[in-house]
């Protein structure tokens, strides 16, 4: 569940769709979605699932003047890591640029202490209950930044609004208005028109 603070068209997620004669795809807000897709990584030798949703906005509005963040598209990436039995074992999230990207344990993962002072490692904002029979987890979304704020378990199952799920691989092969299909990637796995000002600071 996604608790999304609405300041503007910019907070409203939805599908992405390629506007006819724009090089870039835009978010078609009056149909919410979530794409969703299936990862696996190793840990203690053995291969574990992790369930992979992503929601995308139309844009990061600046805050200011010169705003080195702001830009076309923007979104966040929700990742939940189960353990061989099916239960969550950790999950985290990052924005799909791969910045901010933040760790949200169970009591099942012990973090591992970072190997040295000078490594950048690790961040977890906060833990989470084991998930009970009938909960859900609640991601807390900001305005404009679109940063995850917080995140907690909910029973809840009257929301403002529902959402579609689509597969991710969707975006690979998205139709355009006069015929046809193309990713909305380029080679490199970026979105061509989406960069931001900060890669010339990193």
């Amino acid at each position: 569940m996604f608790e999304i603070e609405i300041a503007g068209a910019y907070d409203r997620p939805g599908a992405l769709v390629w506007p006819q004669g724009e090089p870039i795809p835009a978010v078609e807000a009056s149909e919410p979605v979530v794409y969703r897709r299936m990862a696996w990584t190793r840990y203690g030798g053995r291969v574990l699932l992790q369930l992979v949703y992503t929601i995308w906005f139309s844009e990061r509005p600046p805050e200011s003047a010169g705003d080195i963040l702001a830009g076309k598209l923007d979104g966040v990436t929700w990742r939940v890591t189960l353990a061989p039995d099916g239960e969550p074992l950790v999950y985290d999230s990052m924005h799909p640029c791969g910045c901010f990207h933040m760790f949200f344990p169970t009591p099942r993962a012990d973090p591992v202490p970072a190997p040295g002072s000078a490594m950048e490692w690790m961040f977890a904002p906060q833990s989470l209950p084991a998930v009970e029979e009938g909960e859900r987890p609640v991601v807390r979304v900001a305005t404009r930044t679109h940063y995850v704020e917080r995140v907690g378990m909910t029973r809840e199952r009257d929301f403002d609004a529902r959402y579609a799920l689509r597969a991710y691989d969707e975006l690979r092969a998205l139709p355009r208005p006069g015929g046809g299909r193309q990713s909305i990637f380029g080679p490199d796995g970026i979105i061509a028109g989406t960069e931001r000002a900060e890669r010339f600071l990193f």
